[in-house]
């Protein structure tokens, strides 16, 4: 059970995924078909990965036999009865590790993370699709410089220069959505109409994102999803990651067969307070470039 606009990536799984999608906002329909579509499942066992509340309160009302998920919340300690504690600010390992403590947990099993293989999507489109941006397989760079601001970014002024110098190799397309404007139209401003460089934001759906992704050289974002889509994709990838503790590439880095991350070499130890971001400067545009190229 997912939130609902992700609908995209069950269905551009390998293999593909049965699911069922809900708005993640609370409203008494929602609650009431959420209820009843447990009630119809009669399941064994639930594990939440990460929901609201009324997600675990419904499946308490459901009466799941065992109730599986994260106790940290207030609603967790009420309506989940085999809840764990898990301390993921301490950032001590990836996302997909404390999710898959979970599941071990839920079924009384040791599970080893190494015996997973991460999340595999495909394009919904042929290559041959690419044809009406002027694009061809394996010819072009993908930057995608937005995110949500959930953690630190590299300069504007890096992604410029990084821009110039890719798209004297090959043609790089930029991407983006709303969110990411304020991002996107400062490079926008100085970059567009410059030869191979080729602005995509908010012009795509996300299926041609994904078929743009598949198909090329390399995708370069910071910690945002298009990174973790690149990399589900088997793309080369390169992610900018902040050296803050719990923005890490260790807990949310993309994970695939052909992924790399870069992060500040910060000159302290201190990587849990409050750090400027001037560090992100201290990855350079050379560095991020060979890694693209190569």
């Amino acid at each position: 059970m997912i939130t609902k606009g992700l609908e995209f990536v069950p269905q551009n799984a390998i293999p593909v995924r049965n699911f069922a999608a809900f708005e993640k906002k609370f409203s008494w329909n929602q609650f009431v078909r959420f209820f009843k579509f447990v009630r119809k499942l009669s399941p064994d066992l639930s594990i939440t990965f990460h929901a609201p509340w009324w997600v675990n309160f419904a499946l308490f009302l459901a009466r799941v036999p065992k109730r599986v998920g994260v106790l940290s919340q207030w609603h967790s300690f009420l309506f989940l009865n085999a809840g764990v504690r898990q301390k993921r600010s301490r950032a001590e390992k990836h996302e997909a590790h404390y999710n898959l403590d979970l599941v071990a947990h839920a079924l009384n099993e040791e599970l080893k993370f190494t015996e997973f293989k991460p999340l595999r999507l495909k394009s919904p489109f042929m290559e041959r699709d690419l044809a009406q941006w002027n694009l061809t397989s394996k010819n072009y760079f993908v930057v995608h410089p937005g995110m949500g601001g959930s953690a630190l970014n590299w300069p504007l002024s890096s992604y410029e220069a990084l821009i110039r110098k890719l798209a004297q190799q090959k043609t790089v397309v930029v991407t983006g959505t709303a969110i990411d404007a304020h991002f996107v139209n400062p490079l926008k401003e100085k970059l567009d109409g410059q030869k191979n460089i080729l602005f995509l934001d908010q012009k795509i759906n996300i299926h041609q994102l994904l078929l743009i992704l598949k198909n090329a050289h390399a995708v370069l974002a910071p910690s945002t999803g298009v990174v973790h889509l690149a990399a589900s994709l088997d793309t080369p990838t390169v992610g900018i990651y902040s050296p803050i503790l719990v923005e890490r590439a260790l807990r949310w880095g993309p994970l695939g067969q052909d992924v790399q991350t870069l992060t500040p070499p910060l000159k302290t130890d201190k990587t849990d307070g409050v750090i400027s971001a001037d560090v992100m400067t201290q990855i350079s545009v050379e560095d991020v470039y060979q890694k693209l190229v190569r």
